[in-house]
């Protein structure tokens, strides 16, 4: 990993954002995705969770949410029940939907800041300690149309959320 700073050209991970939030119903960052980087890792850590709660991302451009219906998720979840999900015509993106506490959430953003379709990608796991099962699983995602993005909010579907995120960038 190399910092901000350092030319945007080296290789590896560059740290953009490093967050701590407690019981924050939305995580926004504005201008963070730009030029110098086509891709982005984010990593949210130690996610509470409310029972039932999804953890969504919508992308941004200048300080406002993108909410139309061109969002697109597919996930699988493996734990005490499997399920498999494909959704189109959303409003964000799905990024964790396990139920359960003490998350963490690792996914790449692709071209969000081209005139291009930007992709979602990544895995999640957590533990439900009411009921001490794990739980883990993929996650992809398309936003359908071409629009220029350059930030994103994190939210839940219900409650607030505590824990820390971070966002890298790379080539």
């Amino acid at each position: 990993m190399t910092k901000a700073r350092d030319n945007a050209t080296q290789g590896g991970l560059v740290l953009l954002n490093n967050t701590s939030f407690t019981t924050a119903s939305t995580i926004t960052l504005n201008n963070v995705f730009t030029s110098a980087y086509d891709s982005y890792k984010l990593i949210l850590q130690g996610i509470q969770t409310v029972n039932g709660s999804e953890t969504r991302i919508r992308l941004r451009t200048s300080g406002t949410d993108n909410s139309t219906s061109a969002y697109m998720n597919t996930s699988i979840r493996i734990g005490t029940s499997n399920t498999y999900n494909i959704a189109g015509g959303n409003t964000y993106f799905i990024v964790n939907n396990n139920n359960v506490d003490s998350n963490f959430v690792v996914c790449d953003i692709i071209n969000p800041n081209k005139a291009l379709s930007t992709f979602i990608g990544g895995h999640m796991a957590g533990v439900d300690p009411g009921n001490a099962w794990n739980a883990g699983g993929a996650i992809a995602g398309k936003f359908t149309s071409f629009t220029v993005f350059d930030g994103l909010s994190i939210f839940f579907s219900s409650g607030t959320m505590t824990g820390t995120l971070e966002l890298y960038g790379y080539r």
